[in-house]
């Protein structure tokens, strides 16, 4: 994760894929942007509109780049799942977007 001067959230993660190659998965989204931190599997930010840009990037095994696709959506995953209190520490992120002024909700 990262939050660069126009206090945009970076944040990118590799996996691999079914055929030895790889996905990357790159997204940003503003934090003024950002209405409600949620869950399903994993903690997301939730947009009104589609303010969050997701790249992914599918690599052969060799490295090759096979495709490129990106997107906007309103959903910002953060691949955060946290197993034993998850709403704890959603409030716990809702708090610290307040004290950095951002107000967000916090639903679950």
């Amino acid at each position: 994760f990262r939050i660069d001067e126009n206090s945009i959230l970076h944040f990118g993660y590799t996996i691999k894929s079914y055929d030895g190659g790889k996905i990357s998965v790159y997204s940003k989204i503003p934090l003024n942007k950002i209405i409600n931190i949620g869950r399903d599997h994993n903690i997301y930010f939730e947009t009104l509109d589609n303010d969050v840009t997701e790249t992914q990037t599918h690599y052969e095994k060799n490295g090759n780049i096979l495709k490129t696709k990106t997107e906007q959506t309103h959903l910002f995953s953060t691949e955060i799942n946290k197993e034993s209190y998850p709403h704890r520490f959603m409030k716990r992120l809702a708090k610290a977007f307040k004290k950095a002024g951002y107000e967000i909700e916090c639903s679950y």
